[in-house]
């Protein structure tokens, strides 16, 4: 099966990463993989692929709406001739455009967060038509998105998916002795729906029990320079490193002692796939699909979104080696729902359903 996964840019985020390991897994099978970018920027997702044998089409696009990128699209559709387009975070009116123009008739569309979070109202009525009308078939990364989808769109059967990764690219942690300088790590774009000042502020209070400890963040966002401001103003601004954007971030599940997340809202978070997978001790807020992937109490620590809460879940976890043990420990079990060889499975189950194709 031809299949060509679409996308506006190889970045770092959720949808990237799910992207790249989908095509991994889908190779794997025996399947026709092309990644497609409308930006152009090389990265290092875009250079793992290829490096895989996967190829990577660049568009070129410009910033903001790009009026030439359906006709670019069609003319890759039309030389690629693809069974089934798979599009990710990307303006459904190209894709729709350009299939349109090369006679594709089958896209999926996989909705990386909430629903009624993803888009706008204008966005939001125009998906509706979209996969009501069936020219795209979307699908969620858990059973909460997929509920979301199917409210905001007056849908019924809509498939759940899960997010996948190599969950053998992440060393199992087996030492949870606390380090000499206790770290808590937290990978995530900086942006509002990551809430990193309820992080800093369940920090602040983390540091009156454990005045050694540091908070580590990876990622990057248009919040870096507001946040490194707000560390100097709390006073924590020699105890948070701001790693930046990282190609590779299994190191950093070795070295730190416990993850965490302090998002107001997610879908299902890439990051904390690899968080469990790295058998690392989760304390996160108990919000969107992450309680479908973790127990409270059993392979993670779930508190409502209140700093105050998080600062407690986090005081209990650095001060209990055998909770953390045992909170590693479940996490890495659990993430074996989470290979990314079952993903591309599920995916090509689907794409087989909808083209007809054995």
């Amino acid at each position: 099966m031809k299949i060509v996964q679409v996308i506006t840019a190889l970045n770092l985020g959720g949808a990237q990463v799910l992207l790249e390991n989908l095509c991994y897994g889908l190779a794997d099978e025996g399947q026709d993989v092309t990644v497609v970018s409308l930006e152009d920027a090389r990265t290092a997702t875009a250079r793992r692929l290829e490096g895989r044998g996967i190829r990577v089409v660049y568009l070129d696009k410009k910033p903001h709406f790009d009026p030439t990128i359906t006709a670019k699209l069609a003319r890759v559709f039309k030389e690629l001739a693809p069974d089934v387009v798979h599009a990710h975070n990307i303006r459904k009116l190209y894709v729709l455009g350009a299939a349109r123009k090369a006679g594709v008739k089958h896209i999926v569309y996989t909705v990386h967060n909430i629903a009624q979070k993803e888009q706008g109202r204008l966005g939001g009525i125009f998906s509706g038509i979209v996969f009501r009308r069936g020219l795209m078939v979307p699908v969620g990364l858990s059973p909460l998105v997929t509920e979301s989808i199917e409210e905001r769109y007056r849908l019924k059967g809509v498939a759940t998916i899960y997010n996948g990764t190599e969950l053998e690219h992440f060393p199992r942690k087996t030492d949870y002795r606390l380090h000499e300088h206790p770290a808590i790590l937290n990978i995530a774009r900086l942006d509002e729906q990551k809430n990193h000042r309820r992080l800093f502020e369940a920090f602040l209070a983390v540091l009156e029990r454990f005045p050694g400890a540091e908070l580590i963040l990876v990622g990057d966002g248009v919040l870096m320079e507001p946040l490194k401001a707000l560390a100097q103003e709390l006073g924590i601004g020699g105890k948070v490193r701001f790693e930046g954007l990282q190609d590779d971030v299994a190191g950093y599940f070795e070295t730190a002692d416990i993850f965490c997340l302090s998002s107001d809202y997610e879908g299902m978070p890439m990051t904390l796939i690899e968080a469990m997978a790295a058998g690392m001790p989760i304390v996160s807020t108990d919000v969107g699909g992450i309680p479908d992937m973790l127990k409270n109490e059993e392979s993670a620590l779930l508190t409502p979104p209140d700093a105050g809460l998080l600062a407690e879940a986090l005081v209990r976890a650095l001060s209990d080696e055998e909770l953390r043990r045992s909170l590693g420990e479940n996490a890495w079990s659990e993430s074996a729902r989470f290979s990314h060889h079952s993903t591309a499975r599920d995916y090509l189950a689907l794409y087989k359903r909808i083209t007809g194709l054995g």
